[in-house]
């Protein structure tokens, strides 16, 4: 999972990728605010500087009312908070924003962009290159700017989408400045599975492992113990692995219905995108074992022997979905066909041992 670029409004005032990425996953970055004025005798040395603060405060007010409508998932307007983006990006692009002199007004053309990019990410994939290009001009400019450390996070973000390498160095950057504890519990489980993809299994145990013990929000530390119960199981340690997912399942049970409602991908998004299926698998497996053992720990009229083959059959599809996406040359294939055999064997052990067929019971009706 990974953690988005930006708050998500709509979870909990603490969460904020995932993305998680955990697109966890959401998740730390608020945005600059409108910055002082200038002063009379700025303006003298720089008649051009009124004009560049009050298109930064009036795209930072526009900023704000996109977020408040994405706030309100029940009563907001997506059509309206979509316009607010495009006539933020609209009055940027007219003024070309993305060469000004004025690091802040990049920043502003950065964040534009990756907004614009992660709401369809498909059609929009081109515009994670030109946010990092205009994000990373503006750090380059001004890294001493207040608005660098939340451009740092939204720069890796962007990354994750096509350059990996550049993700892992880009955190690196944001750690060495990064004194908020969410900030540092973000970059160190986004890092973690970014180091996961590139094959680097012990380093990014580590920095899950860091990103549990900083607890910076329930939200955040049930994030990074999923990445670590993935990483735990590609590296052969079982047992390890759903010690870590029951943590964050009973730590922070919504983590649950993050990875596998309908509406998932808004607070977190995958790379690649078929490993949510492990992330759902590995959830649903913690909620099985807890349910085969009389402990369940969600709530439902149903008995826990139901649940239990319920749970089991959904994990054992979220294995078969990850096994037909998963590419050939995915190092851990051998662990997902072990797991995929051992939750259908589950799953018989508890179909046998039910009077009835079961009434099963649809993960994204989870109760907790």
């Amino acid at each position: 999972e990974r953690s988005g670029a930006e708050l998500d409004q709509g979870q909990e005032a603490e969460m904020k990728p995932c993305r998680w990425v955990v697109v966890c996953l959401t998740l730390l970055v608020s945005g600059a605010s409108a910055t002082t004025p200038p002063n009379a005798w700025d303006v003298v040395r720089d008649p051009a500087l009124r004009e560049r603060y009050e298109l930064h405060a009036t795209v930072s007010r526009l900023f704000e009312a996109h977020a408040r409508e994405r706030s309100r998932p029940r009563f907001g307007s997506p059509e309206l908070a979509d316009a607010y983006l495009l006539q933020a990006r609209t009055m940027l692009e007219i003024a070309d924003a993305a060469h000004s002199p004025d690091a802040q007004l990049r920043f502003d053309v950065g964040r534009v962009y990756q907004l614009f990019a992660e709401r369809e990410p498909g059609e929009n994939f081109g515009m994670f290159r030109q946010a990092a290009e205009v994000l990373d001009s503006a750090i380059t400019m001004a890294p001493a700017h207040p608005a660098t450390e939340d451009a740092l996070l939204q720069l890796a973000t962007c990354y994750a989408r096509f350059d990996t390498e550049k993700e892992v160095a880009t955190y690196e950057r944001l750690l060495a400045v990064a004194e908020n504890p969410r900030t540092r519990a973000v970059s160190y489980l986004n890092r973690s599975e970014a180091l996961m993809r590139l094959g680097h299994l012990d380093q990014a145990i580590l920095d899950a492992h860091y990103a549990v013990e900083l607890d910076a929000s329930p939200s955040d530390t049930a994030l990074a113990n999923m990445d670590l119960a993935v990483e735990l199981d590609r590296y052969g340690d079982g047992y390890g692995a759903m010690r870590a997912g029951e943590a964050a399942v009973r730590g922070y049970p919504q983590v649950v219905h993050m990875l596998i409602s309908e509406d998932a991908d808004r607070s977190v998004f995958f790379v690649p995108d078929y490993d949510k299926h492990w992330y759902r698998a590995v959830a649903l497996s913690v909620l099985a074992r807890a349910c085969t053992q009389g402990a369940c720990i969600d709530s439902g009229s149903e008995s826990q022997a139901v649940r239990a083959e319920s749970y089991w059959r959904s994990a054992s599809i979220e294995w078969d979905r990850y096994l037909a996406l998963a590419e050939v040359a995915t190092p851990w294939l051998g662990v997902a066909r072990r797991n995929q055999a051992q939750a259908k064997k589950r799953l018989a052990e508890v179909t046998a041992k039910l009077p009835l067929p079961a009434q099963r019971k649809e993960p994204t009706d989870l109760v907790f």
